[in-house]
């Protein structure tokens, strides 16, 4: 296919998942006040949009058998028809004719590249459609779309999420989501996740992290599950975070929220459902890992250790509970091994010694010492 074919084809795309998400949002009921009117602003704004609504509610009468099918092979086999070395030639005349729209005086300087053109831009098409048409189906049919996303140790991962929605784990973190036709749930299984979220507001988006359920306000925000707590930065926008047994929340008989949380600020949740700390935090330092850094203030070496450790390939142990106490201020590249080493060394009554499984820091520094690099 042409480059210069890209724009439009992406343009014809966006088109056509808008068209499948009012089609969605009109099936579920009446539209809000504001949502109908905006719907019908989408609508008046271009033929093309008017044209393409018309053809996904068409798709959604004749499609069933589609959707029965498995969506990963129907994928792949549209995506082949898509590819342009895959278009086939057309047959004899004593097939039937295929016929194009043609400017005037076009009609006869037809080629076979231009007939090429249009079979594979006809598939590409068809194969949207009916992509849209099985995850429409599956959204208005009740049945939820499950995926599951995870990193290993010292990797860093991104994601679009089906929605839109922008995921990024952290390293050896793993994340489910489970969407459906009437809400957003992803559950931190493990890790540092963070959401910026795609704004859907006839399908709230839920988090899950243990026993809390962080509500989406209209926002981007990171979770960070270990296995003592729980921690909760709102870096745009609002978030409520649940306490509640998985009675209360099938019942939807939500109370007052544990905490609000709105940007800038950060929340910590003990494992027994209480909160712990709730503070007001610098977003770009908290969000230092996403630039593949760590940075720290004020905060005792045992946690920036542990921090350090999981991207490292060189695990470092404090060997001194209370030189685990010192405290230190300072930004590494997550990679930068030997700085970081180095840094230990540099620390007051403070050495490293390497050994089979690592690096032990040793020494005998007063809890009450800085450092700071």
């Amino acid at each position: 296919m042409n480059e210069s074919d890209a724009p439009a084809r992406r343009l014809n795309a966006q088109v056509a998942e808008e068209a499948a998400q009012w089609f969605v949002a009109n099936r579920d009921g009446s539209l809000p006040a504001a949502q109908a009117q905006a719907f019908m602003q989408w609508l008046q704004a271009s033929p093309e949009h008017v044209a393409e609504y018309m053809a996904v509610a068409a798709i959604a009468k004749y499609a069933p058998a589609a959707a029965a099918q498995d969506p990963a092979t129907l994928k792949d086999v549209l995506a082949a028809m898509q590819a342009e070395d895959n278009v086939v030639p057309l047959p004899s005349a004593s097939a039937a004719p295929v016929f194009e729209p043609t400017r005037s005086g076009d009609a006869q300087r037809g080629s076979r590249g231009g007939r090429r053109r249009s079979i594979a831009v006809w598939c590409a098409g068809l194969a949207a459609m009916l992509v849209l048409a099985v995850g429409m189906l599956t959204w208005s049919t009740g049945q939820a779309d499950v995926r599951s996303y995870a990193t290993a140790h010292g990797e860093q991962a991104t994601w679009t999420l089906p929605d839109g929605t922008e995921l990024r784990l952290n390293s050896e973190s793993a994340v489910t989501i489970r969407f459906d036709r009437k809400k957003r749930q992803v559950n931190v299984v493990h890790g540092q996740a963070l959401f910026d979220i795609a704004q859907q507001p006839s399908r709230p988006f839920e988090v899950r992290a243990g026993a809390y359920l962080i509500e989406d306000i209209g926002t981007i925000f990171d979770v960070y599950r270990q296995a003592g707590e729980t921690t909760v930065t709102v870096v745009e926008g609002q978030v409520h975070i649940w306490n509640l047994p998985d009675a209360e929340l099938r019942s939807g008989t939500l109370q007052q929220p544990l905490a609000d949380l709105r940007s800038g600020q950060r929340a910590h949740m003990s494992a027994s459902g209480v909160v712990r700390a709730q503070s007001t935090i610098d977003p770009d330092r908290a969000l230092a890992w996403t630039r593949e850094e760590i940075a720290f203030e004020d905060e005792p070496l045992a946690e920036v250790v542990t921090e350090f450790n999981r991207y490292s390939r060189v695990q470092v142990r404090v060997g001194d509970e209370s030189l685990g106490e010192l405290r230190v201020s300072g930004t590494f590249g997550i990679r930068d091994e030997d700085t970081f080493h180095a840094f230990l060394d540099s620390l007051p009554g403070a050495r490293t010694a390497t050994t089979a499984d690592g690096v032990t820091v040793l020494g005998d520094a007063e809890p009450g010492l800085t450092a700071e690099r």
